[in-house]
């Protein structure tokens, strides 16, 4: 049994299913956090979110300070064994380099971790190294918009560089709408755990054609691709992940280029150990890089190539933590050809008050399970993928039709959602 730092923890998706994965793998994990309390309101069924529950220690410091934070990983490391440093968390990748490095663990090195979660360092490292990319530049005032207009044209994304889950990505169509963006993105000072946000708001050329994302494994600087993911977008914005299927429906053509598009974008960076995912739209002009996430896929995509594969991100992202040998084939069995997840977005804010379709949904051709938020829960506007109120997973055996299977079961769901007094 070896012992596991978790600095924070994602609360949704691999925030829940990874502190599981460690125990069923035989290990342990300290859970080191400014605030157990946080948690528990994001637990998926009442009292403690697993994180919590799970830990077999709870190291409170401040994670937001990085010299606090190595303080406290280090004054534990005098006291037991700590064999290696894990988070599931985008805003503490970085940190838990720095502890990794600080107390010679295994990990990336700390710089390749800081050009992957600040997409702009990502995007000034790819255009120095020749990868493909879409035209882009650093907006520091909404009075800078017209002038990187002329750089990137119209319509255009504005997003910030260091925040996760779509939070305020916006495809823009005028100059107007792009200074209104950039305000949005510079007027947020804190992202959602407190730490202080990069300055500036990144403006990106809007590229035209169809997303996925690369499941990647990386040992000793070599990458294993586990396959491509799909990815529907929708939502107020057009950004919000509405579903993926495992793998992906593309010709041989298209995924031969994603992956070397793939490979070269985590090799410009310097990515040398560890599981990545990594976002890519295919255009015409050829594949490009959307951004490198120093982690699993979330929203499920974990569970979706272990249905499919028999090999789990999870259980990699654990060893390679840990210095072991990472498995990269799954033992052979009969498994589905294809999976994949849906996601229900409320069309307008308000309460919860039921459900209409809950069987018929559950019952549908290739559901294998399903989560939905109880009554009582709060909707809100489906700005980005903290919006949605559940989800269901699908499964085809014989071929690449899981994605329509998740997406005709929740077409029979209603969320009942009652105006808020």
């Amino acid at each position: 049994m070896k012992t596991l730092l978790m600095i924070e923890s994602w609360c949704f998706a691999s925030g829940i299913l990874l502190p599981r994965k460690i125990q069923e793998m035989g290990h342990r994990f300290l859970l080191v956090t400014r605030d157990p309390e946080f948690y528990r309101k994001y637990a998926p069924s009442g009292g403690e979110h697993p994180v919590v529950a799970l830990a077999d220690g709870i190291v409170v410091c401040d994670t937001n300070n990085l010299p606090d934070l190595l303080r406290a990983c280090s004054e534990v490391r005098s006291g037991r064994p700590v064999d290696g440093v894990i988070t599931s968390c985008d805003y503490y990748i970085e940190a838990a380099a720095e502890v990794a490095s600080a107390l010679s663990l295994p990990s990336n090195p700390v710089e390749s971790v800081s050009r992957c979660v600040n997409k702009y360092f990502m995007r000034r490292t790819h255009a120095s190294k020749g990868v493909p990319s879409p035209r882009f530049a650093l907006a520091l005032s909404p009075s800078d918009s017209e002038a990187i207009a002329a750089v990137t044209g119209l319509p255009a994304i504005v997003k910030p560089a260091d925040m996760n889950g779509s939070a305020l990505v916006r495809k823009v169509e005028t100059v107007e709408a792009m200074k209104d963006a950039v305000a949005s993105v510079l007027s947020l000072r804190e992202n959602t755990r407190g730490r202080e946000r990069f300055r500036g708001a990144l403006v990106e050329e809007f590229v035209r054609g169809e997303e996925f994302s690369a499941e990647c494994c990386v040992v000793g600087g070599e990458v294993h691709i586990l396959g491509v993911t799909d990815k529907k977008l929708g939502g107020k914005s057009g950004v919000v992940e509405t579903g993926h299927m495992f793998p992906a429906r593309m010709t041989q053509d298209e995924e031969r280029s994603v992956r070397e598009c793939v490979v070269s974008a985590l090799e410009a960076v310097g990515y040398v150990h560890g599981v990545a995912h990594v976002e890519v739209r295919v255009s015409p002009e050829g594949p490009r890089i959307v951004e490198i996430n120093p982690r699993i896929g979330g929203n499920y995509i974990s569970e979706l190539v272990e249905r499919t594969t028999g090999v789990s991100p999870l259980a990699q992202m654990i060893q390679l933590a840990l210095g072991e040998e990472a498995e990269l084939f799954g033992k052979e069995r009969k498994r589905p050809k294809s999976a994949a997840v849906a996601f229900v977005l409320p069309e307008r804010a308000g309460i919860l008050s039921g459900w209409s379709g809950e069987h018929e949904m559950a019952t549908s051709p290739g559901v294998v399970r399903y989560v939905l938020s109880p009554e009582g829960s709060r909707a809100t506007g489906s700005d980005d993928n903290d919006c949605y109120l559940g989800y269901v997973v699908a499964e085809d055996m014989e071929g690449l039709n899981a994605g329509e299977a998740a997406s005709s079961a929740l077409s029979k769901l209603e969320p009942v959602i009652e105006p808020e007094m």
